[in-house]
């Protein structure tokens, strides 16, 4: 690659590819995270994903029906946050961040 340039035209990815087959590159730095963790990140994923589009029904059905929203009700998404978050225990803003950053990718 270092003598023929026309394989990898990108200087940068060529300079990474090369580090890459020397082998000195370095993992990313931090600490790793374990399978279970992951699992249950995804888990809580796929219950907003479940839980969201009931709680926007509903919200849905009470503002056809002219129901009036009062201020401490919680938008269908903060709702969905909160009842994952006593069902695994933990607080509302660690689900809505979990949630963000698994489907931000």
């Amino acid at each position: 690659m270092e003598a023929n340039v026309d394989l990898v035209p990108d200087p940068l990815l060529r300079e990474l590819l090369v580090e890459g087959l020397r082998g000195q590159l370095h993992a990313k730095r931090g600490r790793k995270r374990l399978p279970s963790r992951v699992a249950r990140d995804l888990y809580i994923v796929s219950l907003y994903d479940d839980l969201l589009p009931r709680l926007q029904a509903r919200a849905g059905k009470r503002s056809a029906a002219g129901e009036k929203k009062w201020a401490v009700n919680l938008a269908p998404a903060e709702k969905a946050y909160a009842v994952i978050g006593r069902y695994m225990g933990m607080a509302p803003e660690r689900v809505r961040n979990i949630v963000s950053q698994i489907k931000g990718r």
